[in-house]
């Protein structure tokens, strides 16, 4: 591309780091030149898109201190942004760090939810993910299928059938009840 005289855009780098998150190997080597190419340009940090981009590449590839370097450096955040550094600290096992951001959020929607609850869930810490899913009801944002699919787990994995229950009233109340997912995930509970 360079060889033909054409310059990379922030749609260029976006795609190139999403690869490098998606082969960790290979994103070791290639992401920081890369990343510091896009710096070059002025890409990384004014285009909200390619910041994110990464954030998630550096935490994909085990450098989630990185991450945070980028993501404290952004000029503009979106809820992206937020989503995919809490979503980075989770992943890399900095719950601590990901709960840290979360309360730092400008208005949290239902998709930072799920990321803090659903990280819970996947490092095994399900008290953790259902008293989080109580603060999500208390502030009255209302989950989506994925984020009921984490909780479902967390009852399993607890054996807390009162809870399941209470679960699965929930569901029918807020029309999930035709969702194949989470008909998949109560049958996992109840087994």
């Amino acid at each position: 591309m360079r060889r033909a005289g054409v310059e990379p855009n922030h749609i260029t780098f976006v795609t190139i780091f999403s690869g490098c998150a998606h082969f960790p190997a290979k994103g070791v080597l290639f992401g920081p030149p890369l990343h510091a190419y896009a710096w070059k340009l002025g890409l990384d940090t004014n285009t909200v898109m390619v910041g994110t981009a990464v954030i998630d590449m550096y935490a994909k590839c085990g450098g989630v201190d990185f991450s945070r370097l980028v993501f404290d450096g952004l000029d503009m955040k979106n809820s992206m942004s937020w989503n995919t550094m809490m979503d980075g600290y989770m992943k890399n096992g900095k719950v601590d760090n990901a709960v840290e951001l979360f309360e730092q959020m400008p208005p949290r929607g239902a998709v930072s939810w799920m990321v803090l609850i659903g990280g819970f869930v996947k490092k095994g810490q399900f008290e953790q993910a259902l008293e989080w899913f109580r603060e999500m009801q208390l502030s009255g944002v209302e989950p989506g299928y994925v984020t009921i699919i984490a909780v479902i787990a967390a009852c399993a994995d607890l054996g807390t059938l009162g809870l399941g229950l209470w679960i699965n009233r929930f569901l029918v109340k807020q029309y999930f009840r035709d969702n194949i997912r989470i008909s998949n995930s109560l049958i996992d509970m109840y087994s």
